[in-house]
């Protein structure tokens, strides 16, 4: 593990052992793809510990968060919730149990087509997801508190166009994320394991 040295971080620790050991390679793309799953782990960190204030795991959380999202009624059908979120069926119908035995959702008749249900938030379960909203949002502000606003949009603007370019990329290719892929991503605490 690295000395703990707030001038340099991990990566620039990282890196400095693979610019001695490959000299041959540009190691930008590692300082670039590792600071950010830095990041992620630190925001997935200070993410459970507010889900767990509020007794959720994280994807409890998603749910919440896609039915708070989608406006009153608050209310989305479990293949609206399913794309909402990347999990399988299985997945989400365990995540809606649980919120379902909390009191924080139900399970009503979908009147649209008399066949299928929806799912709802009920009055708890409304403001559960805004405070935990709430707790989540002043989380992130605290983790970029060592960016000026400035800093901050500049950052956001290069990820938005990285990010763009990876969308494209993985459509140009027929891609789609693999149960596998996204349930790793999940397990490390990603953004979308709170699915904001």
């Amino acid at each position: 593990m690295a000395p703990h040295n707030f001038d340099r971080d991990f990566i620039d620790w990282l890196v400095s052992h693979w610019n001695r050991e490959r000299p041959d390679l540009d190691h930008a793309p590692l300082e670039i793809w590792g600071r950010m799953r830095q990041a992620v782990m630190y925001y997935g960190l200070e993410g459970g510990e507010v889900a767990r204030s509020h007794c959720l795991g994280p994807g409890e959380v998603g749910v919440l968060f896609a039915l708070r999202r989608s406006g009153s009624p608050y209310a989305l059908t479990p293949t609206e919730l399913l794309k909402a979120l990347w999990v399988t069926s299985g997945g989400v119908s365990k995540r809606i149990d649980k919120l379902v035995a909390r009191g924080l959702v139900v399970r009503e008749p979908d009147l649209r087509d008399g066949r299928g249900v929806i799912v709802r938030l009920t009055a708890s379960g409304l403001q559960v997801a805004d405070a935990m909203f709430n707790d989540f949002n002043a989380v992130e502000g605290e983790l970029l508190a060592g960016l000026s606003a400035d800093e901050r949009q500049t950052l956001s603007t290069l990820l938005h166009k990285l990010l763009l370019s990876l969308e494209r990329r993985a459509a140009s290719r027929n891609q789609l994320l693999s149960e596998r892929a996204v349930a790793n991503w999940v397990a490390v605490g990603s953004p979308r394991a709170h699915d904001r």
